[in-house]
């Protein structure tokens, strides 16, 4: 972490249900649906819990924010209903602000990302629907505003890749998590200009928090990427580095050295 400080980068994004849910269109089986820091009643593991205090601790001292993706599309079905999706996500927020609960601090340097790639038909539970959770993350401020009074967290959630929220619920996010996975400069420069000319926006951050290299390209491709988000859109922008696969090789990354899949 502090070398990634000393390069510039101010924010990394982390799912407590890991990523690549079996994707075997692209051949990506990294874990499969096991990989969950949530138990069926909601729960949290308590190894996975105790490792997201130190990361959250850890991201404070060295100055960076913390994205945390809740939950992962086609994953929330691990747990056992939408009491336990609640359960989740409140217990969640009490560990990100309430000292008794984490031990630590009331952590002011994490963001609460709902779910990571929703999409019709990717959530088990209705509550996190694309459709809802506008609704869903109202109830999460109150929630908020409820039990940690004085506090503040802020909420959003992310569609696939290119894909822009309804100007319905656009307004109701606190930051825009965008994804622009096979997207060129121009794709990434319109995708910004598209949301802050919806009526409904709020004037809210907008980060990329998801954009990888097509594999049928050279991997310096990507950076333009990067230069048309931060310099011509002054947004922020995350790179997806995903591991190669035996089924899927090519410039995305590996597991000795990628970003996304460190050792």
């Amino acid at each position: 972490l502090p070398d990634y400080r000393s390069y510039g980068l101010r924010m990394i994004t982390i799912c407590l249900q890991g990523g690549s849910v079996g994707w075997t269109g692209s051949g990506y089986i990294i874990g499969g649906k096991g990989i969950s820091a949530w138990n069926a009643d909601g729960t949290m593991k308590a190894a996975w819990q105790s490792r997201l205090i130190d990361l959250m601790e850890a991201c404070d001292n060295n100055g960076l924010v913390l994205n945390i993706q809740c939950f992962y599309h086609n994953r929330d079905d691990i747990l056992t209903n939408e009491t336990a999706c609640w359960d989740a996500m409140h217990h969640l927020i009490d560990l990100i602000l309430d000292p008794a609960v984490n031990g630590t601090k009331h952590f002011q340097n994490v963001l609460f990302e709902v779910m990571n790639e929703t999409a019709s038909g990717s959530a088990d539970h209705a509550i996190l629907a694309p459709d809802n959770l506008g609704t869903t993350m109202d109830s999460l401020r109150s929630y908020v505003s409820t039990n940690h009074s004085g506090k503040q967290l802020l909420f959003s959630f992310s569609l696939g890749g290119g894909q822009i929220p309804a100007n319905a619920v656009i307004g109701q996010m606190d930051y825009l998590s965008l994804h622009s996975r096979n997207q060129d400069p121009a794709g990434i420069r319109s995708m910004v200009d598209i949301v802050r000319a919806r009526s409904n926006y709020n004037g809210c951050p907008i980060q990329f928090t998801e954009d990888g290299t097509p594999r049928e390209v050279e991997f310096p491709l990507a950076w333009p990427n990067f230069v048309a988000a931060v310099e011509d859109r002054s947004v922020g922008w995350g790179y997806y580095d995903q591991p190669d696969t035996p089924t899927q090789s090519g410039p995305g990354g590996n597991y000795v050295d990628g970003f996304q899949s460190p050792p």
